[in-house]
């Protein structure tokens, strides 16, 4: 009985796979998975996360609107890159190769402004408590991600959550 590991596909080497992976994946997954660690090691040259996160001080106090758009594409540490990029990406695909990349980067820029201004209106009312509250900031994808669940979540009839969670 030999016990020794056997390739799936004989003659298919590793690159033959991350080939395969990359044509899997629909463009705007692509331009995330790309551009993100491209943002992120940019951010080690020149604070590009400090130009792009979404605070009350910044974006409202100095009118730095751009900030609204700019702050899922900065990630402020390679684990959370990391975790983001592999909790986005698969569901991400699945996504947009069922509604087309079109309505995928709509609706990615629809959820994040949504979520960027319910974050300038949270720290607006919190900033009275303290003006602590000014100073946090929003930025990554894992908002968006949460938001999708959410979605997917209410979209499914019967789904455990919905059973358990609903108000009688």
């Amino acid at each position: 009985m030999n016990n020794a590991p056997q390739d799936p596909e004989p003659g298919k080497g590793c690159m033959d796979y991350v080939k395969d992976f990359w044509a899997k994946i629909p463009f705007y997954n692509r331009f995330l998975l790309a551009f993100l660690p491209i943002v992120y090691l940019l951010c080690w040259v020149y604070p590009l996360d400090e130009k792009a996160q979404n605070s009350y001080i910044q974006t409202v106090d100095h009118m730095e609107v751009w900030r609204i758009f700019t702050a899922p594409y900065v990630h402020p540490m390679l684990l959370l890159l990391f975790f983001v990029l592999l909790a986005y990406i698969p569901s991400g695909s699945i996504r947009e190769k069922a509604i087309g990349t079109v309505k995928i980067i709509v609706e990615f820029t629809i959820m994040n402004m949504i979520i960027q201004l319910l974050f300038l209106g949270v720290t607006y009312l919190l900033k009275y408590v303290t003006d602590y509250w000014s100073y946090f900031v929003s930025i990554g994808i894992w908002p968006i991600i949460i938001a999708e669940i959410v979605i997917d979540c209410n979209r499914v009839p019967g789904n455990f959550f919905l059973q358990t969670f609903r108000s009688r």
